[in-house]
């Protein structure tokens, strides 16, 4: 792992097993980690063979990972009764809802992606209207 991942004095975790603490996986909107240091998000979790770069417009990405938004993937690209199913299945798998693995779990069942690994996890308020998203970073054997 980089020395990337621990702006905003947050230091994100590695095991993807281990509990996100609430305030890193529903940031609030004033909570000025997530709106003054970065319009991108912070790292909640990098897996440590993953390699953090500077994106383009800044911020912090996996080489080679693919990213999708936590709310496209139900209004976008899944659904929002194929993430639901998704999620009960991951639950049934994994158990702990905050933690890289059930998200790892929901994102396998929903991308029909068995293969599918999560490499990193970002958090973000968005400014225009105060709601907590994610980022997801992964590879599939498509990606």
């Amino acid at each position: 792992m980089s020395s990337f991942g621990l702006s905003g004095g947050v230091r994100p975790i590695i095991d993807k097993d281990q509990e996100i603490p609430y305030d890193l996986w529903d940031p609030h909107y004033t909570d000025r980690r997530f709106t003054e240091s970065s319009s991108d998000g912070l790292t909640i979790f990098v897996d440590p063979g993953v390699t953090l770069e500077v994106g383009q417009f800044g911020g912090e990405y996996g080489e080679g990972l693919s990213y999708s938004y936590s709310d496209r993937l139900v209004t976008h690209f899944v659904g929002y009764e194929a993430m639901k199913a998704a999620g009960e299945d991951a639950e049934r798998e994994v158990g702990n809802r905050r933690s890289a693995r059930f998200i790892e779990h929901v994102l396998r069942h929903a991308f029909e992606a068995p293969e599918l690994w999560l490499g990193h996890m970002k958090a973000g308020v968005n400014r225009g209207n105060g709601y907590s998203y994610k980022l997801y970073g992964y590879k599939t054997n498509k990606s």
